[in-house]
């Protein structure tokens, strides 16, 4: 065993350079791997913070009482239902109307002085768990602290108030304030006027103000285990709960269960974008461990035939090189982990600032750890097969046969056939199989093993001819920098799947991030605006709207006050009968309409009961309604049960298809704090169809239109400032202003030439004139978008508020058109720039992933040039004796390296395209939504050219030392 293992070893000591080669290429490749993994956890967690604690809201289970925010609840049931098993925090808050005023008229009753707030009391000793205020500036009240103040940041631009400040709150126009001191300002996110600014005080503060002691108007509870059967077990414990107190039977319980499981699936769905990417790196890593071991096995071929000559068998050379290989690969391994650490923190470090330090990941260190050791087995039963598979006499013949090209283009059948076991596996109806790991395994291999085994085919076919076109651009004559390609194409192929893998990652990520900001923006489908008016709109007016400048798409939906009967339903006793008559005084019946193709497409639905599937083929059939899970809590309702609505004296009966919830919604209401009017709204709500509106109930009307609007790039005005905004009462200063600035509003220039002639002719009459009745509507929308950008000016910068004076206009042009000038209009488009900002921030990280394939690949390309240049040594010294220069062979292997930087090139773009279509495919299967297929063509040219210029800088060492080795010794080389 002692001979075994010195022999086994003699290489680490004649060829330490070599040995140390091997270790780095292991460490390099694990330290990838690593790398990768720390920067998917860190982009995941990063993202999972941005839309749970800023979006989605931190809790669990949230209790509400009946009429929302209009209700109230006894503080009293915090305790009992923070003894809950699984239950780790809970809080409360009171909401209610109140007004601000300055701190002077704290004890007079000034009206015209008061603006009205949502003033939301917090236990702050239990609520920080639950908060996260965005953009806060100063500080949150502390635990047991009376009489402060969080307020919104429109608050204190109305009032000049700053931090330090003091300010008068009251609960009613005729009683006096309650003075508070401000020790914080926060970006207050509302998505309409309708809407008030908020205001955070200790809940105790709000209660005295409101004078109801001991009253709250919403319980957050967060467990400690959220999977789905423990949150419906801790739910059903909490309702049982809430119904032995007296008087809360009919709380409404919302539950994070839908939009837990949107989460839970986007999670799963980034793991396996990360298995993809870390498959790539475990690949280049392969191709390294096996060139930088095969260059070592080719040095050594001719101590390896005399073995086999003087008695050795396959089995002792194979436990010879076994001893040897495996070890560098073990100590490779522990190198690579270390390295990927080091790595880790030196990019966390290299961060811009304010991006979350870089995590690691223990699962990504395993997987590092087992991809390393398996690699080095791979790799060395790889070299083995080799080792056994040479007689000794062929180990001992140093000259190099062409291979058959029947081999290469086999290869290439079986690619072909990978490639359509891809696509069939891609291309299956039931894409959430991907969210196994066995079915993901299967059709990522597939595609890999599809280029892989397709590359020596192409180089085989390509190789020839692409190295005659750049042999000659180097001085080097066609024949001979074609040589290696007839001589040893396999050779040159495994050059080629080092780029190819390298290059794909890089193509990959410029297109697959776009696939993963699509999993998580749960937003993203719903429209950017809404126009809403109480009176109805005619449906001939619907094709007016989308004519219109500036719009793009237009979703028409239509509530109608409604009457709900269940005749299936139970008797009830006469307290309930008392709270179900409280529930419909303080909630409004509807019936929602609209076309089924969009409620599933905007809204994202969830079915909490029933199908998708079975619920989309019922509504287009008509008599079938979807309700959202509040309706079916405050009603009792169920899928399968039949209602009959009544509308203007017509009833119909329809069938619930289903009960859903829309996480997409709930992250938009959550993120403008709109949760309690949601509740409101959604509490006797009934979705159904257009169809089923004009069919049933005689009724061809609109009450929304939901759009996404088109605003072209227009550079904002250089005067935009909020000192220069025009009085939106000052009907000149209007008109001057809308001159002034109609260059840069590309969607109004149709109508500010028409208008601009009685414009121009007004603003230069005397004072006194009446406004032109060509001018007024078009003063007027200005007035309103101009008014709406004053009362939000300080929750924005410049650029942003010039796109919503834009948008605003572009609302306020819909709302003259159905000729409904005082229709609520809102808007979602910067709550969705907010997560595209956040999440794209979060995957910030994964900008540094090729940066680190390319330096790995520099190194498989080397040692492969390397083995090509040591194999042909008696080759060059041929050339170097017959009158080659050293700058000729120094070409030669250079018009080699360019070659295969062009054909590894084409390949690795061909992967990294097929594999971002297919994680699109995928992505729109497990979603239901197709993200943009953008190619990044700057990114993938810079890919392109780093690819071919690595290829070349690997190259060049391998030149160099080729152009001086001494002709007389590469002659006697053999």
């Amino acid at each position: 065993m002692r001979r075994t293992w010195q022999l086994a070893t003699r290489n680490w000591r004649t060829s330490p350079g070599r040995a140390l080669a091997a270790v780095i290429s292991v460490g390099m490749g694990v330290a990838t791997v690593v790398t990768i993994a720390n920067f998917y956890e860190t982009a995941r967690r990063a993202i999972r913070y941005e839309v749970v604690n800023r979006w989605l809201g931190a809790a669990h289970l949230t209790v509400h009482p009946p009429g929302a925010h209009w209700g109230a609840l006894d503080a009293s049931l915090v305790d009992p239902i923070s003894q809950l098993d699984n239950v780790r925090h809970v809080t409360s808050r009171l909401r209610r109307r109140m007004r601000v005023m300055p701190a002077e008229d704290a004890d007079r009753v000034v009206e015209t002085n008061r603006q009205a707030v949502d003033a939301i009391g917090i236990d702050p000793g239990t609520e920080q768990p639950f908060l996260d205020l965005p953009g806060l500036i100063g500080r949150p009240i502390a635990s047991a602290e009376r009489k402060v103040a969080v307020i919104a940041k429109a608050v204190a631009a109305s009032w000049g108030v700053e931090l330090g400040s003091r300010i008068g709150i009251s609960g009613a126009p005729d009683r006096s304030a309650m003075v508070v001191s401000v020790v914080g300002l926060f970006d207050d996110r509302r998505v309409a006027e309708f809407q008030k600014p908020s205001v955070y005080m200790a809940i105790a503060d709000v209660q005295e103000l409101a004078l109801a002691p001991n009253a709250v108007s919403v319980i957050d509870i967060m467990l400690e285990d959220s999977s789905p059967n423990s949150l419906a077990q801790t739910q059903t414990e909490l309702e049982k709960l809430l119904a032995e107190k007296a008087g809360v039977g009919h709380c409404r319980i919302v539950s994070a269960a839908a939009r837990q499981q949107v989460l839970d699936e986007a999670e799963r769905i980034s793991r396996i974008l990360l298995s993809l990417t870390a498959f790539v790196a475990l690949l280049t890593s392969f191709f390294i461990i096996l060139t930088t071991m095969s260059m070592s096995l080719f040095e050594r071929r001719r101590s390896m035939g005399v073995l086999r000559c003087v008695g050795s068998t396959r089995g002792q050379l194979a436990w010879l090189l076994s001893i040897e290989m495996i070890p560098l690969g073990l100590f490779g391994t522990v190198l690579g982990v270390l390295l990927g650490m080091a790595v880790t923190e030196f990019c966390s470090v290299c961060l811009p600032s304010g991006h979350a330090p870089i995590v690691a990941s223990k699962w990504g260190v395993q997987l590092a750890v087992a991809s390393g050791i398996l690699t080095t087995l791979v790799s060395t039963a790889f070299l083995l097969f080799q080792v056994c598979r040479v007689t000794p006499l062929a180990a001992l013949n140093p000259d190099i046969r062409a291979p058959r090209k029947a081999g290469l283009y086999l290869s290439g059948v079986f690619g072909i056939g990978f490639l359509l076991v891809h696509e069939g596996i891609v291309r299956d109806p039931d894409q959430t199989q991907w969210l196994g790991a066995s079915f993901a395994t299967v059709g990522v291999t597939s595609l890999y093993l599809g280029y892989i085994l397709l590359t020596p085919a192409l180089v085989g076919l390509l190789g020839a001819p692409v190295s005659r076109l750049v042999g000659p651009l180097l001085g080097i004559r066609p024949e001979l920098a074609c040589d290696q390609f007839g001589r040893a194409p396999w050779r040159c192929t495994g050059v080629c799947w080092v780029l190819m893998v390298a290059l794909s990652l890089i193509v990959y990520l410029g297109i697959g991030s776009e696939a993963m900001l699509a999993v998580w923006d749960f937003p993203g489908r719903l429209p950017e605006a809404f126009v809403w008016s109480p009176q109805y709109v005619p449906g001939d007016a619907i094709e007016r709207v989308r004519q219109l400048p500036g719009v793009k798409s237009v979703t028409v939906v239509t509530d109608v006050d409604c009457q709900i009967a269940n005749p299936d339903a139970p008797e009830q006793s006469v307290t309930d009968k008392l709270m179900k008559k409280l529930v419909q005084r303080v909630t409004r019946p509807v019936f929602v309409a609209a076309d089924p193709e969009a409620i599933f497409r905007i809204f994202k639905v969830s079915f909490i009961e029933g199908d998708s599937a079975d619920a989309k083929a019922k509504l287009a059939r008509g008599g079938h309604i979807l309700i959202p899970v509040q309706t079916s809590r405050s009603k009792g309702l169920h899928a399968g049960d039949k209602v009959t609505i009544t509308v203007r004296g017509l009833a119909a009966q329809f069938e619930i298809a289903g009960v859903v919830q829309s996480p997409a919604l709930d992250l938009a209401v959550t993120a403008f704090q709109a949760e309690s009017y949601m509740q409101f709204a959604a509490a006797s709500a009934m979705l159904g169809t257009n169809a089923d509106l004009r069919k049933r109930f005689s009724l061809d009307v609109a009450s929304m239109f939901l759009c996404d609007l088109d605003l072209p790039d227009a550079a904002r005005p250089d005067d935009f400032d909020f000192e220069d905004l025009p009085d939106p009462v000052d009907e000149p200063a209007l008109a001057r202003t809308l001159l002034r600035w109609g260059e840069h509003l590309p969607n109004e220039r149709g109508r500010l030439e028409e208008a601009r002639e009685h414009i121009d002719r007004w603003v230069q009459s005397e004072t006194g004139t009446p406004v032109p009745p060509e001018v007024v509507p078009d003063l007027r929308r200005f007035g309103q978008a101009v008014r709406y950008v004053r009362w939000t000016w300080g929750r924005r910068s410049a650029d942003e508020n010039w796109l919503v004076l834009r948008e605003r206009l572009t609302l306020a042009r819909i709302s003259q058109e159905i000729e409904r000038p005082d229709a609520i209009a809102g808007s979602v488009r910067r709550l969705k720039q907010h997560v595209d900002r956040s999440i794209r921030r979060a995957v910030l990280v994964l900008t540094w992933l090729p940066s680190l394939l390319l330096p790995v690949a520099a190194i498989g390309i080397g040692n492969l040039m390397m083995v090509s240049v040591h194999i042909r040594a008696r080759q060059i010294a041929v050339l170097r004796a017959v009158g080659a220069l050293r700058s000729q062979v120094i070409r030669l292997v250079l018009a080699e390296a360019a070659t295969l930087g062009l054909l590894g090139a084409v390949t690795g773009l061909a992967l990294g395209l097929h594999e971002a279509f297919s994680d699109n495919r995928i992505t729109a299967g497990l979603i239901g939504f197709y993200p943009e297929f953008i190619i990044p063509y700057g990114s993938v040219a810079i890919g392109i050219g780093l690819t071919v210029a690595t290829c070349l800088v690997a190259g060049l060492l391998p030149a160099r030392r080729a152009s001086r080795d001494n002709v007389v010794a590469a002659m006697q080389v053999v």
